[in-house]
């Protein structure tokens, strides 16, 4: 290697570093990174860009012209560093592989086709939003043509074709990303295909966040953020250009992604290892609870790099950490911790709003697809007699006596035994916690499901909510303390705060709480749709939804809730709260459109309240939390004077 870095190649390198660094948002300051950079990082970074191999030449180059021209400008798949690739593992594991290729790992991310895509695209014009999307197939290529999003604002419109070169995701929406032209810089479609609804919304719909006035642009997302955890050995690998050589060893997330590298794996089984004492490969589920959970954590967690000199291994070479080995040694677990605190400050991050898109004041995830961070803060795992995995209840292949259709197994994995109250009776006697007198509700009702009270819906994302993997007991002083909502009013939802700690107490001996005093009278779930912040609405609107919560609550009173979020400023919520109403008999074929225009959306609320109001109903004991007066109307006053308590707080959950 040279000793001294060209003076062309530290400037390319300053640029090039400048670019990644903010987008990855590794730093949060470019104060912070102009400081870095000053302090001889740009020549490090050079010396060591010349120790890398020049790129290997595509396998793809042998293909026609117009087939070459478009992988060229695509992320590739580049075998290395021990990869083999799963279709090496199905040679000798043909059912474990045919489990994984029936599960939605596989298809996180996948070359984009007529054959792969979940939309329909031959001579279809999408009109949703503000986006105006033309999309048709030629052979088995998509293509697109659309605003360019990434012009200035006034300059728009230009309309500019794009190929489709990748997809990401298959279970509940599929996200399309094309190529820019710019080396293998990809930018995504403005419209995201949700695959229940079988229909098209505009990407910044899919998210819970502000809204914002223009359309954003997602160019390089794939090859900065995605490419890590919806790929295997994923890697941005800038380049000396300017530009980036994305690569993976293979698109989705593979065998090699969970076993390590496979390739001495291999070489063991045929006599070719060097060292034939032990075989290399990792089986995640003979680990022990703390490196089996890593091996999930890697992706289904908060992390960051714990050094920049990691962080930048992470961009040219993928993460260094290997299933099996202790992730702790090269990432920083987050957490509401005074490490986590320390790398925010240390990046120049604002704490205040790094902290509220991942976490709940209590230090609780609120996010999906971060259950490691949660998991390990519950007792199950830290306390000797837990101990509990991921693989406690979920099993990446479907074990051979298991009953159920493939697409349930592959819904979220789970083992049979973890679809009832099996898992948690592992450790707990069952004679114990599945009596009536600790659940102090029917056996068979939903009410005496463990994870029903002990891992509630308070987590969200992809437009639902989903369990919390922080295992730990209902009550009304950690809502109080953090806003995240409790397990008994998640299902409860026509109940109190009052009640919920009046039973608790009862039941449990659970300390007593001030309350003030619409919290004493006032559905909980009211609250967190009138006062509360988008987070909190989003998941009340979401639980108005579920079926357990309108069996133990009823629905006859919940139309004037959702019809309210049907005008909700974030689109997000609005979704939600437009896919629980139609749950509701009277209005299941209501025609709403969450991104329609706000006049429009709201001549929708209008009618649902007044087809709501006009129907008779009598109050019961049960809905006097519900702002029902006893003639069946709404207490409009209140209602009024509590949604204009509405916390308008930024919330932008980092999905």
């Amino acid at each position: 290697m040279e000793s001294v870095a060209s003076p062309q190649l530290v400037a390319v390198l300053t640029a090039v570093l400048l670019f990644v660094v903010i987008r990855l948002r590794w730093s949060g300051s470019t104060a912070a990174v102009a400081a870095l950079l000053t302090s001889g990082v740009v020549y490090f970074v050079a010396l060591r860009w010349n120790e890398i191999p020049a790129p290997v030449p595509e396998v793809e180059v042998q293909l026609p012209v117009r087939e070459r021209s478009l992988v060229i400008r695509r992320p590739r798949q580049r075998l290395g560093d021990g990869y083999v690739s799963s279709s090496r593992c199905a040679e000798c594991h043909p059912k474990n592989h045919a489990s994984w290729h029936a599960s939605y790992h596989r298809s996180m991310t996948q070359l984009a086709s007529s054959k792969t895509a979940l939309a329909p695209f031959d001579g279809v014009e999408v009109r949703v939003g503000d986006q105006h999307v033309e999309l048709e197939v030629e052979g088995e290529q998509l293509w697109a043509t659309m605003d360019d999003l990434d012009v200035p604002p006034a300059a728009r419109p230009v309309r500019i074709k794009r190929p489709i070169v990748l997809s990401t995701g298959s279970h509940h929406m599929q996200i399309y990303w094309y190529a820019t032209g710019q080396s293998r810089i990809l930018g995504q479609l403005p419209i995201v295909y949700l695959t229940e609804d079988q229909r098209w919304i505009p990407a910044d719909a899919t998210l819970l966040a502000p809204p914002a006035a223009e359309p954003v642009s997602n160019t390089g997302k794939w090859n900065e953020s995605c490419v890590y955890c919806h790929s295997t050995h994923g890697r941005t690998a800038p380049t000396e250009t300017g530009g980036v050589d994305t690569q993976a060893a293979e698109f989705g997330i593979s065998c090699e992604a969970c076993h390590g590298p496979g390739e001495a794996h291999i070489d063991f089984h045929r006599g070719q290892s060097v060292d034939d004492a032990s075989d290399p490969i990792v089986n995640p589920a003979t680990l022990s609870n703390r490196l089996s959970s890593q091996v999930c954590g890697a992706c289904h967690g908060f992390t960051a790099a714990l050094t920049f000199e990691e962080y930048q291994h992470d961009l040219l070479d993928g993460y260094r950490y290997r299933p099996g080995e202790d992730i702790a040694k090269t990432r920083l677990i987050e957490g509401l911790n005074e490490e986590t605190r320390a790398h925010v400050g240390r990046s120049g991050g604002n704490q205040e709003i790094y902290f509220r898109e991942r976490f709940w004041d209590d230090g609780m995830v609120r996010l999906l697809g971060r259950e490691y961070n949660a998991m390990i803060a519950s007792a199950c795992y830290t306390e000797k007699q837990g101990g509990i995995s991921c693989f406690s209840c979920h099993n990446m292949h479907q074990e051979e006596d298991d009953t159920r259709r493939v697409d349930q197994w592959a819904d979220d994995q789970l083992k049979p035994a973890a679809v009832s109250d099996s898992a948690c009776t592992q450790c707990h006697q069952a004679t114990t916690y599945q009596a009536t007198s600790h659940t102090h509700h029917l056996a068979e009702s939903s009410g005496s499901r463990c994870y029903n009270c002990h891992m509630p819906h308070t987590a969200y994302g992809l437009l639902k909510s989903v369990r919390s993997h922080h295992i730990d007991r209902p009550g009304v002083p950690a809502e109080l303390a953090s806003g995240r909502p409790n397990a008994c009013n998640l299902c409860h939802l026509d109940q109190t705060l009052q009640w919920t700690s009046d039973y608790l107490t009862r039941w449990y001996g659970a300390p007593a709480v001030e309350l003030s005093k619409d919290q004493q009278t006032v559905s909980a779930a009211v609250l967190w749709m009138l006062t509360g912040d988008a987070g909190q609405r989003a998941l009340a609107a979401v639980s108005m939804g579920r079926d357990a919560p309108r069996e133990a609550s009823g629905d006859d009173w919940m139309a004037p809730f959702l019809a309210r979020l049907l005008e909700d400023p974030y689109v997000a919520v609005r979704y939600c709260a437009g896919r629980s109403l139609r749950k509701i008999d009277q209005f299941s074929d209501v025609e709403y459109d969450h991104v329609a225009p706000a006049q429009q959306r709201a001549a929708v609320a209008e009618r649902v309240l007044q087809a709501w109001t006009e129907t008779p109903r009598t109050e019961t004991a049960t809905r006097a939390a519900t702002l029902v007066d006893p003639a069946g109307k709404l207490r409009q006053g209140v209602f009024d004077r509590l949604g204009a308590q509405r916390d308008d707080t930024i919330v932008n959950l980092a999905e």
